[in-house]
């Protein structure tokens, strides 16, 4: 029963974080998308304005850091199909709990005054 229990955790949690990274890098993708290939900059405010965080300095900055998450992000999602696929679930763990970590770092560094 406790082994059940743990294998149904185990893919909870793979399935869910590869679903909240895949819908990131489509997030991450399109506004690098909007920003860099549309050049689409109605309703952003570049510049050290309004408390922004530090990669709103520039278009350009800002389109190269979401371009940078995307491809880490996806990076990550083909890293665990990977493993998943050499059935190597222990390393499939930790790549999502990097990809956890990951977002965590995002999100502080998006909070800094400066980088």
């Amino acid at each position: 029963m406790i082994k059940v229990l743990k294998q149904m955790a185990y893919w909870f949690f793979i399935v869910f974080t590869i679903a909240l990274i895949s819908f990131l890098v489509y997030m991450t993708i399109d506004e690098w998308h909007t920003v860099a290939i549309d050049k689409n900059h109605k309703g952003y405010a570049w510049g050290e304005m309004n408390d922004n965080p530090w990669y709103y300095r520039s278009a350009t900055t800002y389109a190269v850091y979401m371009f940078v998450i995307s491809v880490l992000f996806v990076s990550g999602i083909v890293s665990i199909l990977i493993t998943l696929f050499k059935k190597k679930k222990a390393l499939a763990l930790k790549i999502a709990l990097y990809l956890w970590a990951f977002l965590v770092v995002l999100f502080l560094s998006g909070h800094s005054e400066s980088l």
